[in-house]
């Protein structure tokens, strides 16, 4: 739609975005890659397939969703902005925040097509979404399975890659927008898993995720098969196994684990 093209100069452009063929071809290994810093969402299989299938669709919903961010900038942007920068930018410099503020603001200006470019941002991940990259050729997506996503991980990994520059910083903002969007009920983000993955597989843990009064604040990655588990109950499993190295889910054979603190510990302020 011409109408959410930003004019030529005002941000990269789309060819800039995606990481090369090479890379989308690695996803599969990242995710068996310790040290690799990969962009993640607390119950999400991928960051950026979440992020294609909620903020990048040309279905009604999503259109009403990018309506609300419009009417909300002026509100929003702001906000995300001191979160990104006071909560994800710790180890940058003075001038990386300096930069990474002036560029962050600009999305969230209507005047320079800012939310314009958010949306298209979310549209270009939505191919990563769509299809999957299997033998060299792209093929319908299967259902959401973390076999099925090794290109949405590539994107995870080549956002990390660039951080704290554009293609990171719109990332981040994205992000922004979807906690914002959940805080105010404007749309309901659902993610796996809803609840935690119980120690031993049974029922007896009490944490839901889709209930911020039980939520956990600490949330444990199991890598490569990215399902997740709570703290308590990963503590509690390593105990049991001396080494965390079967994923209670699936059995899924679990390389190493990472500790990742909670999207539902509090919305931008």
């Amino acid at each position: 739609m011409e109408s959410l093209r930003p004019p030529r100069g005002a941000h990269p452009s789309v060819g800039e975005w995606p990481p090369d063929k090479q890379w989308l071809e690695m996803g599969e290994q990242m995710v068996n890659m310790r040290g690799l810093d990969m962009f993640t969402i607390v119950g999400e299989f991928s960051a950026c397939l979440m992020l294609g299938i909620h903020l990048g669709g040309e279905d009604e919903e999503t259109h009403r969703v990018w309506a609300d961010v419009q009417r909300n900038c002026g509100d929003w942007g702001p906000r995300i902005v001191r979160s990104i920068v006071k909560m994800k930018m710790g180890d940058a410099d003075e001038r990386q925040l300096g930069d990474a503020e002036a560029y962050l603001l600009t999305l969230f200006d209507r005047s320079q097509h800012g939310p314009q470019y958010l949306r298209r941002f979310a549209e270009e991940l939505r191919p990563a979404v769509d299809f999957i990259h299997s033998e060299h050729r792209w093929k319908r997506r299967r259902p959401v399975h973390p076999a099925d996503t090794p290109v949405c991980w590539a994107w995870d990994a080549w956002i990390m890659h660039n951080k704290f520059d554009k293609v990171w910083l719109v990332a981040m903002a994205l992000h922004g927008v979807c906690g914002l969007l959940e805080h105010y009920k404007l749309k309901t983000l659902q993610a796996e898993p809803k609840t935690c993955l119980p120690f031993g597989g049974g029922a007896d843990c009490a944490v839901d995720f889709a209930n911020p009064e039980s939520a956990c604040r600490e949330w444990v990655c199991l890598r490569p098969c990215m399902h997740w588990i709570c703290r308590n109950c990963a503590d509690r499993w390593q105990q049991e196994r001396g080494v965390l190295r079967v994923c209670p889910k699936g059995n899924c054979a679990v390389e190493f684990a990472t500790v990742h603190l909670s999207r539902r510990a509090r919305p931008p302020s």
